[in-house]
């Protein structure tokens, strides 16, 4: 192996070491999350010489260095030039101090999402929703503005939540910021290892640094003006770390140069460069409530002008240090309060709002920035759940009508792909969120005693109180299992003394257990529910129905599928109450029919699914039926009952269905097959098979028709008939 290489990995496994001691003396709980430390090309992103990444539950830290011997290079030809006071001394232990540093560093980074940037699902969302509307505000009006909003904002969340973690690890290594400081313990682990004393001075940075250097070494020749827009995001973000957490004014200066360098050469001029900048720190206060900035002691006017004083003064320190020290507290404390959080994260995030890519990821490690298409489909809940119905609609009408014929689109990049699943979930909630549920009817209702057994339910048992020196004796590891199974309500560690230094500290060790009790309860249960083990819906899309462009029309087609949801709503609502999990499936017929796959319905019923494609995929051509999509569903249904349901709005006009006579006796055969029954339904004027089917009814008991006017009729048709079917 490479010196080189061997340094660098020597270093990382010193840097997991340094971490976790640190960690377990002051995160005790986290203290235990697993490191994956190997490298593989199914880890990485494109181009990338190094990453680290936690799992979004926080289990495990990943630590990968594809390209050692590159990184010792940049600290070697790059890092160390920004350090003059050290590039004279010994210079490989320079390079090797200041890369354990950044592997330090990183670690906590990572550490840092669990724990402050979001720690918590409600934090999480509500920082979505801050960046959403920040976003919005500042964006022009426009047909798109709300969708491209919301991508902008999924763009935007590492970024922001970079910033939190960051900016709080920083105030946590200066005891004048942060009251959990740090900086003893991390001080006390370094002096045990060498003589230095602790973390160099803008080692937050060196990861920027190096991004922007291999940036401008192998950055493409051509780039559209999106990716130049997403690589003058991350550089125009670097200029606050430089600014607030680098106080060498020699080592600031050259690092705020490269930032505002390489964004001019994106494409944006150095006035605006500046004013951009200086936007980022004056919106994250000028968006709060005056009152909330009073309460924890704020003064607006005096963070202001003091971020005016550090514009003025990037290169003398005497002007500069004073006014960040006011600046860097009130940044601290507004990220770090429950009430003033959101509406700087909303601030911080506006003036990169017309720079944000709907399409191209900012990704922070990667030359230039720019990552991946954007895949926004797991934050639409979030931002639709702070909607009002209006709002959300309007979302959701825009996010399905991007592509052609909602989702009769073919992308074949990426970026189509992630484009195509968010309208996939956008016509889902649009649907569910606006059908009326059809309800599984109980012929009869009674109460009933239940005897639920024992329900379990927490006790404290005892609480004792122990210092800093007994923490050796403590087994972390059994701590933090111990708190998943009694849950964080349920506080096992407590420190009762989160101001003191560690040498001072104070803390709870609560041991809790199970208690069982018998519980018994009286019941209002429906009975008579009688839920099919398989569920054919067989829907006409053709041209009749209105199908182009169908979400929210109020064409027949719409209306259908919001029968269907509000059926799917049903079925499974009774499924659950008998505990039954039933096998449901679509067949879409016009030109050609089209099946789905059988899915249980807890499966089926969620966006993007198999079963939920063919529903929403309408061929808007003439009507005809393969009756070998019947023969191929009747072998792969599972055993039990089965229901089929045809919906049309009219008769057939190509296939073998067109002879009335024919389609009449197939339909009977089915129907009169053991455990089958069919629903025909007709929208419209009674056609020749509807009068056949009618009068097929009346002898024998698994055929139902029903003749509507309107698509809306057909949701009081189906209310009773999963229940009413005689096999």
């Amino acid at each position: 192996m490479n010196p080189k290489q061997k340094t660098v990995l020597k270093l990382l496994d010193e840097s997991e070491e340094i971490w976790r001691n640190v960690t377990k003396k002051r995160f005790p709980l986290f203290s235990d999350i697993k490191v994956d430390k190997t490298p593989s090309p199914l880890k990485k992103m494109s181009d990338s010489i190094w990453e680290f990444y936690i799992d979004e539950k926080g289990d495990t830290m990943h630590t990968l260095i594809f390209k050692p011997k590159e990184v010792y290079n940049y600290f070697e030809n790059d890092i160390l030039n920004l350090y003059h006071n050290l590039s004279s001394t010994n210079k490989e232990k320079s390079i090797e101090d200041l890369l354990l540093d950044t592997l330090v560093y990183l670690h906590f980074h990572e550490l840092g999402h669990p724990l402050d940037a979001p720690y918590s699902k409600d934090d999480w969302k509500k920082i979505k929703n801050a960046l959403y509307e920040g976003i919005l505000e500042a964006m022009p009006n426009n047909g798109n503005k709300e969708a491209d909003a919301l991508r902008k904002a999924s763009n935007a969340r590492n970024m922001a939540l970079d910033m939190i973690d960051d900016d709080t690890f920083y105030s946590r290594l200066n005891r004048n910021i942060a009251s959990d400081s740090l900086e003893d313990v991390i001080e006390n682990e370094f002096m045990q290892r060498s003589n230095k004393k602790t973390l160099e001075d803008g080692i937050i940075t060196t990861f920027d640094v190096i991004g922007i250097k291999r940036s401008k070494k192998i950055r493409p020749t051509k780039r559209s003006q999106e990716e130049k827009n997403m690589s003058a995001v991350f550089s125009l973000s670097r200029i606050p770390y430089a600014m607030l957490f680098v106080n060498n004014e020699e080592i600031r200066a050259e690092e705020y140069e490269l930032f505002e360098e390489y964004t001019i050469k994106m494409g944006l001029t150095k006035e605006d460069v500046e004013k951009r900048a200086k936007s980022i720190f004056n919106l994250m206060i000028l968006e709060q409530d005056e009152d909330e900035l009073k309460r924890i002691g704020i003064d607006q006017q005096k963070y202001l002008t003091s971020v005016d004083a550090m514009f003025n003064n990037i290169n003398n320190n005497a002007n500069y240090l004073p006014a960040k020290k006011v600046v860097e507290k009130t940044i601290y404390l507004l990220f770090n309060d429950k009430k003033t959080r959101y509406n700087a994260i909303k601030g911080y995030i506006k003036p990169f709002a017309d720079l944000l890519a709907v399409t191209k990821s900012c990704q922070r490690g990667l030359p230039g920035g720019v990552g991946d298409a954007i895949d926004a489909s797991d934050m639409l809940d979030d931002i639709l759940d702070s909607m009002d119905e209006n709002e959300a609609n309007e979302l959701l009408q825009q996010l399905i009508n991007e592509t052609d014929g909602n989702q009769n689109n073919s992308h074949q990049n990426s970026n189509g792909s992630q484009k195509k699943a968010l309208n996939e979930k956008a016509i889902f909630e649009f649907y569910k969120r606006n059908a009326k549920e059809i309800e599984i009817l109980s012929p009869k209702t009674e109460f009933q005693t239940n005897d639920l057994g024992k329900e379990k339910h927490v006790e404290k048992v005892s609480s004792v109180t122990i210092n800093i020196e007994d923490l050796a004796n403590l087994d972390f590891n059994e701590i933090r299992e111990l708190q998943e199974e009694f849950g964080y309500e349920n506080p096992i560690f407590v420190d009762l003394t989160p101001n003191k230094p560690p040498a001072e500290k104070i803390y709870e060790l609560n041991t809790y257990e199970w208690v069982e009790d018998n519980i018994k309860i009286n019941t209002k249960i429906a009975t008579g529910i009688e839920v099919p083990d398989n569920f054919v819906l067989a829907v006409d899309s053709s041209g009749s129905m209105g199908g182009t462009n169908y979400v929210g029309s109020g064409t027949s087609y719409d209306i259908l599928c919001r029968v269907v949801y509000g059926l799917f709503e049903g079925l499974k609502d009774a499924s659950s109450m008998i505990g039954k999990n039933p096998n449901v499936k679509i067949i879409n017929f016009s030109d050609q029919t089209i099946s789905s796959q059988f899915m249980n319905i807890d499966k089926a019923y969620n966006p993007g699914t198999n079963v939920m494609h063919v529903l929403h995929s309408p061929q808007n051509r003439k009507t005809g039926f393969s009756v070998d999509e019947i023969s191929k569903t009747e072998n792969e249904k599972k055993k039990g009952k089965t229901v089929y349901a045809f919906i049309t709005d009219g008769g057939f006009n190509r296939g073998s269905f067109q002879n009335a006579s024919f389609a009449a006796n197939y339909l009977k055969g089915l129907a009169e097959k053991e455990g089958n029954s069919l629903v025909y339904i007709e929208i419209g004027s009674k056609t020749e098979l509807g009068e056949k089917l009618s009068s097929l009814e009346n002898r024998t008991d698994s055929i139902h028709y029903y003749q509507v006017n309107s698509v809306d009729e057909i949701s009081s048709k189906l209310e009773h008939i999963l229940i009413e079917y005689k096999r």
